[in-house]
């Protein structure tokens, strides 16, 4: 991301946070917890939305991408979103909070809220 900023190059990064490492939650690994904020350090534009949000992903990409494509060079769009499945074929998901995922796909499915 520095040498993007540096030569201010026409990239976009698109960081899927779902909160977890492999198997490590994010704030046991990470002192700031928006992506945003580190591409700021960076001096590069970046906006976090809801991942779940079809409609705020596709309008702030677009918004981005015209910044980005308007010779302001790189960008991070940040999705704060929700991971149903393990890391891996066969993860355990051991290290999550029992009832994590069921409560997440009951009230954070994106196709259901795309759908309504």
């Amino acid at each position: 991301m520095n040498l993007a900023s540096v030569w201010k190059l026409p990239m976009m990064f698109v960081v899927e946070n779902n909160h977890y490492a492999q198997s490590t939650p994010q704030q046991r690994t990470t002192s700031v917890t928006s992506y945003e904020d580190r591409a700021k350090g960076f001096g590069m534009p970046a906006v976090t939305v809801d991942g779940l949000d079809f409609f705020a992903v596709y309008r702030t990409a677009g918004e981005l991408i015209a910044q980005m494509r308007a010779g302001h060079g790189p960008v991070l769009l940040e999705c704060k979103t929700v991971r149903f499945y393990g890391h891996f074929e066969g993860d355990t998901q051991v290290y999550r909070p029992t009832g994590e995922v069921a409560k997440a796909r009951a009230n954070q499915d994106c196709l259901k809220r795309f759908s309504h």
